[in-house]
């Protein structure tokens, strides 16, 4: 299509102009926007046309009133994590106030209009409380019996979902079925006509959630799609109940549209001479909608605090996506995965509240106005802002406690082993650490240039890196670039990719070496390996069957601990599951490790395996070090203490005595969660508990 005539240019906008006037003139569709006719054009035809106007410029998206400039990329993690230490905005914010909502947007906080709503909502928790189970009638498509707590959930979303907000959050704790819940509700509402219910999760979920719709509904009953590619047209949609797709999927759609119309708009001004070829979409195909209905009923978000940060390009793709369904079902056993304010992202994927803005969640639940200006950041929810989000969170979200009658689990515990570096692995970190403050002190002063400021911040994200390798492994600096490029990427950060991190040849002989230097002479021992080492030998010999995660943020850390499982005197086989594989061979691994019988090691990344995987067939988590977050241990216990586990579960969790990286990471979990929890403890009951007493706010 490079080489169209100027003839065939014309012939195609004047068809392509003849269509629209008939769409136009009809009283069903109205006039279409820009994009809607290139649904009709197969991928690499034709050009779009300012068909609604004329005009030979492409339309400016209007920014939603949740959208905020900048932001690259979701992911919140390591090592900006770490941000807390110098007082910075965890989410890598600067204030709520900037880029989503200014002066103008705090004087039109309407404080009246919050206090109805939040005394309006009272009547909804107690409508949850009351919620029934979900009819008998709706579960005969099952292979097999739902628990009594996920009819109770499953009939709460239900009426969730018809009602005010138009969705719910699902917060049970790890390993309580949630995902059999959401379907549960989410069957329930379908009605005929509708679309595909569509589940959206990380890519390393993808996989079990196919199998679990395979299993938990009687064979033939629902016909389910794994959407991996733009294979499937938007119009095959309809042919299937079920549709699973990734996040990543999400997003590399809109990513792909955002590209295309830049590259009209400049075809269109003469800035190049090359046809933009059209790009292949289903998920965010115009298509839908044209004729005023929504694209199905259902939409339900799995680990859905995965896209917390409003400002990343993933959330931004989710909320597009939102907008084509009636109702949204968000699941996450820690839906305040960071901060107090991760539940802004989640609320603008309801509806019916006033929670409009990022300054908003601040005015209505802080005591914004009463901090000084650098300091507002710092704000969190206290007395009675405090009962005021508790009351909002209680009303849009169902959490039961991990202890349900009739799901005993076996007893988990926790054991902290603490070891001590050598003097010049502890001291080298150390100074590293200081070094990492003062650049973030820097940082934050807010007096350089936005140059010096980047400067600050990516001396900081150095040495902060530096002083994680040495306390884990004194050989990781030797491959400091490669690092920098897989934490780019998000491989060792909250929000892994799932996609197979792409090395340039010099790299993967670089990194080829490494491993292999690692093997010779015993270069694999640090003081961590050798902890980690010893207690793999003891568990193995008082379990002959024992099944050990081993998780930890970095990948190439992992690499060290694999050397060393298969260079031990008596060498373990190791599974892998982290970002380096695709979604298949993760897969693959998962029923590898499940399917060997004796000791067996399964090697995880924090972001891949942390969440959302059934791994039962282990019974030991040992996790090698402290982590920014108390939910991220969270999730990373509910991969094997859940639904299913037969054995005792054994958590270990590796501290180095004198480090400051790791005294840090402890310090800040711990204030983070302090919170958390005063939100998330009141609002977890079971459901059977005594309904809680529910006053008016003045």
């Amino acid at each position: 299509m490079g080489d169209l005539t100027s003839a065939h240019l014309r012939t195609i906008r004047e068809e392509l102009q003849e269509f629209a006037n008939q769409i136009a003139a009809s009283p069903t569709y109205g006039t279409p926007p820009r994009t809607d006719i290139a649904g009709f054009i197969a991928s690499g035809e034709g050009l779009l046309s300012c068909l609604d106007d004329g005009s030979s410029q492409p339309k400016k998206k209007k920014r939603k009133p949740n959208e905020r400039g900048g932001g690259e990329g979701d992911s919140d993690a390591y090592p900006s994590d770490g941000s807390g230490i110098a007082g910075e905005d965890e989410a890598g914010e600067t204030e709520a106030g900037e880029g989503g909502g200014g002066d103008a947007d705090a004087d039109a906080f309407d404080e009246p209009k919050l206090l109805a709503f939040l005394n309006d909502i009272g009547r909804l928790i107690r409508l949850k409380h009351n919620a029934p189970p979900l009819g008998k009638e709706h579960l005969e498509v099952l292979a097999r019996q739902a628990h009594p707590h996920q009819r109770k959930g499953a009939g709460f979303l239900h009426q969730a979902g018809a009602g005010r907000f138009k969705g719910a959050i699902l917060a049970d704790p790890p390993g309580l079925g949630k995902s059999l819940t959401a379907l549960l509700a989410a069957l329930a509402a379908r009605q005929s006509g509708d679309g595909p219910i569509l589940i959206v999760v990380p890519a390393s979920c993808a996989y079990q959630w196919m199998q679990e719709i395979g299993k938990a509904f009687k064979h033939g009953t629902f016909n389910s799609l794994h959407l991996k590619d733009g294979s499937v047209s938007p119009f095959d949609l309809s042919r299937y109940d079920i549709v699973v797709a990734t996040y990543n999927y999400v997003a590399s759609e809109r990513s792909r549209i955002s590209k295309y119309l830049k590259a009209v708009a400049a075809y269109e001004k003469k800035e190049t001479l090359v046809v933009p070829r059209r790009p292949r979409v289903t998920l965010l195909s115009e298509i839908f909608g044209m004729d005023g209905k929504p694209m199905g009923r259902t939409l339900i978000l799995d680990e859905v605090h995965a896209i917390k940060n409003f400002r990343g390009k993933t959330y931004a793709a989710i909320f597009e996506l939102r907008c084509r369904y009636i109702q949204c079902f968000m699941l996450s056993g820690t839906p305040l995965d960071n901060t107090w304010r991760d539940v802004y992202a989640l609320l603008t994927l309801l509806r019916g509240h006033p929670i409009e803005l990022p300054i908003h969640l601040l005015l209505a639940f802080t005591n914004y106005d009463g901090f000084m200006e650098n300091k507002r950041h710092l704000a969190v929810p206290r007395g009675n802002y405090l009962l005021r989000i508790i009351r909002l969170m209680d009303a849009v979200t169902i959490r039961r406690p991990p202890q349900i009658a009739g799901l005993a689990l076996p007893l988990c515990t926790l054991e902290v082993v603490e070891f001590t570096l050598p003097d010049r692995d502890v001291e080298t970190s150390n100074d590293h650490f200081i070094e990492y403050k003062k650049a973030s002190g820097a940082k934050n002063k807010g007096t350089g240039s936005s140059k010096s400021n980047k400067s600050n911040k990516m001396m900081g994200w150095k040495s902060l890196t530096l002083a994680e390798q040495w306390a884990y492994h004194p050989r990781l600096p030797d491959i400091l670039s490669l690092v920098r490029k897989s934490m780019k990427s998000g491989m060792n950060g909250g929000n892994e990719s799932g996609d197979a991190l792409k090395l340039t040849d010099e790299e993967q002989t670089q990194l080829d070496e490494w491993r292999r230097m690692l093997r010779q002479d015993g270069n694999w021992r640090s003081a961590r390996v050798d902890v980690i080492a010893d207690l793999v030998d003891k568990l193995r010999d008082l379990q002959p069957d024992v099944g050990i995660v081993i998780m930890a943020d970095s990948t190439y850390f992992l690499d060290v601990v694999q050397a060393a499982m298969e260079e031990m005197y008596q060498p373990l086989h190791c599974c892998r599951f982290d970002g380096r594989k695709g979604p298949a061979v993760r897969h693959q691994a998962l029923a590898t490790f499940a399917e060997h019988r004796g000791p067996k090691v399964m090697l995880a990344s924090r972001g891949a395996g942390g969440q959302g995987l059934n791994m039962q067939s282990a019974n030991v988590l040992i996790r090698c070090g402290p982590w920014w977050k108390v939910s991220w241990e969270e999730q990373a216990v509910g991969r094997v203490h859940r639904q299913g586990q037969t054995k005792a579960v054994q958590v270990f969790e590796l501290n180095a005595k004198g480090c400051a990286v790791e005294k840090a990471r402890m310090d800040i979990r711990q204030q983070k969660d302090e919170t958390i929890q005063r939100i998330v403890r009141p609002i977890t009951r079971a459901d059977n508990a005594q309904m809680p007493y529910i006053g008016r706010f003045s």
